[in-house]
């Protein structure tokens, strides 16, 4: 699995991680923020370039997983995007803060969430 969130710090752009990924025999890419100051994903990526690394991973035969600071609000649009794993800490988290323990009712409430993402959403995305 591959990690990134280049405009930040100068990392690598999302084609070249799914080539790497691809030319590796990888399952999975993943796009992560590196810096975590409470920017979030759709922060260090727009929507449209997030859809282009899932729709070019996905034509190679990869999973796709996308994390930093999802929140259960983000869940249906990454949904959409086709996202095959979403990665969270903080939203789990008290205080939607990641320094904290893992609060065990706040996962069930994100799950939950998760759960009530339609079918038909899921099965666009693929």
């Amino acid at each position: 699995m591959l990690t990134i969130s280049y405009k930040r710090f100068g990392g690598l752009p999302p084609e070249a991680l799914v080539e790497i990924a691809t030319n590796s025999e990888s399952d999975m890419v993943m796009v992560d923020t590196f810096i975590k100051d409470g920017k979030g994903l759709f922060d260090a990526l727009s929507t449209k370039e997030l859809e282009q690394f899932v729709s070019t991973a996905h034509a190679r035969g990869l999973k796709v997983a996308l994390a930093g600071s999802v929140r259960a609000e983000h869940l249906e649009e990454l949904a959409v995007i086709g996202a095959d794993v979403v990665g969270v800490r903080g939203a789990v988290c008290g205080s939607y803060n990641r320094a904290t323990t893992i609060d065990p009712e706040k996962a069930k409430l994100f799950i939950a969430s998760a759960n009530k993402i339609p079918s038909r959403i899921a099965a666009t995305a693929e």
